[in-house]
């Protein structure tokens, strides 16, 4: 089952292929070894803010094998849960708003 090039797990194809390989991850062993918070926070690192909370849930259900639109939510809050807490608390935060006038 960990053999599967990443275009033929659900969820992932060409593109997701191609960007996980950008961060070193080239298989589905790969991706079960970083897991799928630790690899969308890479991914995230890497490729900014076109990387949104649904490719988080697209790689949780690509190691399930369950569609991301059809996760039931308890395994959504885990993985943002996850994913913040590798975080550890070095989210970028954005600078103050001046006052308004």
């Amino acid at each position: 089952m960990s053999g599967r090039p990443l275009d033929q797990l659900t969820n992932l194809g060409k593109i997701a292929a191609r960007q996980l390989a950008e961060i070193g991850i080239r298989s589905e062993a790969d991706l079960r070894a970083a897991g799928a918070a630790a690899a969308y926070l890479k991914l995230k690192d890497h490729f900014g803010r076109g990387v949104s909370l649904n490719y988080l849930y697209a790689l949780g259900g690509a190691l399930k094998d369950t569609p991301w639109d059809q996760m039931p939510e308890s395994e959504r809050a885990a993985l943002r849960a996850e994913a913040s807490a590798l975080l550890g608390g070095k989210r970028k935060t954005r600078a103050p708003r001046p006052p308004k006038e």
